[in-house]
């Protein structure tokens, strides 16, 4: 009867140890769990991906950014995590450049903009690097606003490795006035981040802002 109990109690042992060793590290490995794995010491010495709270991420998630076993970063707004763990913009990506407001001088060249002295009625067009063109609705003030006509669309990029042109007219029955002739801008990774860009004087606006906004 002892023999019996020992030999009982060997058994349970034997295998109370092989389902500690099976609920380990095989059966996490085996899952491939997207939510990382747990390490003794996360580093580089064990983790190719990004480290955060001891755990090594694959490192190429928005949320776990990070490469070489270093802390997990975030990319924020409009960025994107690439293969090699940083941060930025997805050059890819489309974005549409909208005018949305211009402030037009007083005056053309000392002239009323149109013959009854009412403001100027204007029109900007916008021409994106890569050939699209926006031209927006036609507004009397000498302060117009845009919403959602004259915008046009380009990738990133384009817009960081070529030039926005735009320019502005006073439309009028007989024949349309030179607000600014062709008008040049490099948009910058800094304005796409922060969604847009405002513009000072130049020819015959005070100023005028552009939004952009991913498509």
């Amino acid at each position: 009867m002892k023999k019996i109990i020992a030999l009982v109690i060997a058994v349970t042992a034997t295998g109370c140890m092989t389902t500690n060793g099976s609920g380990g590290g095989g059966t996490g490995g085996g899952l491939g769990n997207t939510q990382g794995n747990q390490t003794a010491s996360c580093s580089a010495a064990n983790c190719a991906g990004c480290c955060s709270g001891g755990v090594c991420f694959a490192g190429n998630t928005n949320s776990t950014c990070g490469a070489g076993g270093k802390l997990c970063g975030a990319c924020y707004g409009p960025d994107v995590c690439f293969t090699d763990g940083t941060c930025g913009l997805d050059p890819a990506a489309k974005w549409i450049a909208q005018p949305v407001s211009a402030q037009i001088a007083s005056s053309n060249n000392g002239s009323s903009w149109d013959g009854d002295g009412s403001p100027p009625d204007v029109i900007v067009t916008t021409t994106c690097p890569g050939g699209s063109i926006g031209v927006t609705a036609q507004v009397e003030s000498y302060n117009p606003t845009w919403a959602q006509t004259g915008g046009c669309t380009a990738t990133a990029q384009d817009f960081l490795s070529k030039d926005l042109t735009f320019s502005l007219i006073d439309s009028d029955v007989a024949f349309d006035d030179t607000i600014t002739g062709n008008v040049t801008y490099g948009v910058t990774t800094a304005d796409l981040r922060a969604g847009g860009v405002s513009l000072g004087a130049v020819q015959g606006i005070n100023g005028i802002t552009y939004t952009f906004t991913l498509k």
